[in-house]
């Protein structure tokens, strides 16, 4: 695969690779964390992580002008894309359209350099976040090769015939499980140091089950589509909000929904209200990063807590126990 992305109104190119495609367990990972600003215009910070068949990358990036991100990739791949937080649109995409991003969609599809590229419009006074995957179709096949689980997967199935057909993305929600395992991919390496590569496929791996689950799912609830649908995006927005999630108020207002039945039909659904809900999110993210080398104040911050001794108070509440003595619990290293 031969990945490009640049932004051409700060004259700066973000990646310019050519990773191979088969699966080596020996092959050396790369792991970059990138930050610069440019013209007093935009702050970029980004993390990539690449090797053999595959390449995973999350940006962030404040603008307080009309920016642009040209990016393109040739090869048969597989590509998933996170989005987290902005205002932005793609002009060109796959299947040739047109479309706006929404916080907490997912879209994945099966491409090669005719589908593969594309111009993401990026709004001012706009702050984006958002994860990009992909995965040689030669890597992706040695990851799944033998998973039953995907036997009759419509999207698997795609991808085995070999014909990228530059269909549009496939949508649906992120959860909460899928950005736990993208966070300790990132911290693979400090891990597992010496057998990186497999510990990465394995995550890997688990993702796409993720992913699988989350295309397949279909919930069982009382309350009629249109509106389950609606709530399964607020509870993506959430789980991608976690620094700084919105109130039941600010909900409603940005979903077009009463308040009132917003409260009662999300407790509904997922048994649980919308602030118990944030809580445990950001505990159980909390209790993830811990085992990744994540340090009480970088957890404190991570997560939206203004001081960290109500991070450490929250956290025993919630586990039982603080932060140091859950570590010591687990026999993890403390952080320095």
């Amino acid at each position: 695969m031969h990945l490009y992305s640049r932004i051409p109104e700060l004259d700066s190119v973000t990646y310019d690779l050519e990773i191979p495609d088969g699966f080596c367990q020996n092959a050396e990972i790369q792991h970059e964390n990138i930050a610069f600003e440019r013209f007093n215009v935009a702050s970029i910070h980004l993390k990539q992580l690449y090797s053999s068949g595959f390449f995973l990358e999350e940006c962030k990036l404040k603008t307080t002008q009309i920016l642009s991100e040209e990016f393109s990739a040739t090869g048969d791949h597989v590509r998933f894309f996170f989005y987290l937080n902005g205002k932005t649109s793609v002009q060109n995409g796959a299947g040739l359209q047109n479309y706006a991003h929404r916080i907490g969609m997912l879209l994945h599809n099966y491409l090669n350099e005719q589908g593969g590229g594309g111009k993401i419009h990026i709004e001012p006074d706009n702050e984006l976040n958002y994860i990009v995957l992909k995965m040689s179709r030669e890597y992706y096949l040695k990851l799944t090769e033998g998973e039953t689980w995907l036997r009759n997967d419509r999207f698997h199935q795609y991808v085995q015939s070999g014909v990228p057909e530059n269909r549009p993305n496939e949508s649906f929600m992120l959860d909460l499980q899928m950005l736990k395992v993208i966070e300790e991919i990132f911290h693979g390496a400090e891990r597992f140091p010496y057998n990186t590569y497999m510990y990465i496929a394995i995550k890997l791996k688990e993702l796409l089950f993720l992913v699988h689950q989350s295309r397949n799912y279909a919930q069982i609830n009382q309350i009629d589509a249109p509106f389950r649908e609606t709530l399964l995006k607020i509870k993506s927005y959430l789980e991608a909000n976690l620094e700084r999630p919105p109130n039941a108020h600010e909900l409603a207002f940005h979903f077009r929904y009463n308040e009132k039945n917003l409260k009662r039909d999300f407790k509904n659904l997922f048994g649980t209200s919308i602030y118990a809900y944030i809580v445990k999110c950001r505990m159980e993210l909390a209790r993830s990063l811990l085992g990744n080398n994540y340090n009480v104040n970088e957890l404190s911050t991570r997560l939206g807590y203004r001081s960290v001794s109500h991070f450490i108070k929250v956290f025993k509440q919630h586990f039982g126990y603080t932060p140091n003595e859950l570590m010591k619990r687990e026999n993890w290293n403390s952080p320095h």
